[in-house]
């Protein structure tokens, strides 16, 4: 006796696509085929699961780094802050040759071990920190702040003969200083805002 035929749908055994395309098969015949789908499937399913594990891991790697490079934008900010808080206050306190010479008498120049510190800080930043442009700010602000203290200390130790001369030169240093001070906190402050 022949195998009993199970069939998916209702087959007409005169319709013209019955003898091309077999719908009816034994019961090991559909077990086969049901296996072989499930196996397709199975693999299928687990390639997207993979896939799916291997994107959150770059979205979760992505949002680290991003996290990791915010931070130091925020530090850096907060160092281009205070420096150019430190700078007004110290043009502000050099206004005049006078102003210089009282402060040399009365030993109230400025402490410039604040810009020092500020500049080690900035120096501390590795390229891969910052975004390129946010790097070459945190090199110019270091930069601006060791000069503001060379030039401070040149004046501070000549302040006994400081002609007003010499006050014009270092002053007009003291002025190139500034600017990128200010710029450069502008500067980080909208790296910030576009990061």
């Amino acid at each position: 006796m022949a195998d009993q035929e199970y069939c998916l749908l209702f087959v007409d055994r005169w319709a013209w696509w019955s003898d091309h395309w077999a719908m009816c098969m034994t019961r090991s015949e559909w077990a086969s085929w049901v296996q072989g789908i499930g196996t397709i499937l199975a693999v299928v399913a687990s390639a997207w699961v993979v896939r799916w594990q291997v994107q959150q891991a770059q979205n979760a790697d992505t949002a680290k780094e991003r996290n990791r490079i915010l931070a130091h934008l925020l530090q850096l900010h907060e160092l281009a802050g205070e420096l150019k808080r430190l700078s007004e206050d110290h043009r502000s306190r050099f206004g005049s040759r006078h102003d210089a010479v009282t402060m040399g008498q009365a030993g109230t120049w400025p402490n410039l071990e604040e810009f020092d510190a500020i500049a080690d800080r900035l120096d501390q930043f590795v390229a891969t920190d910052l975004p390129p442009s946010a790097f070459r700010l945190a090199g110019a602000l270091a930069k601006a702040s060791r000069r503001l203290v060379q030039i401070s200390n040149q004046a501070h130790a000549r302040w006994r003969y400081l002609t007003d001369a010499d006050y014009e030169r270092y002053a007009a240093e003291l002025a190139k200083c500034y600017p990128t001070v200010v710029l450069g906190a502008g500067g980080v402050a909208n790296a910030l805002e576009h990061f």
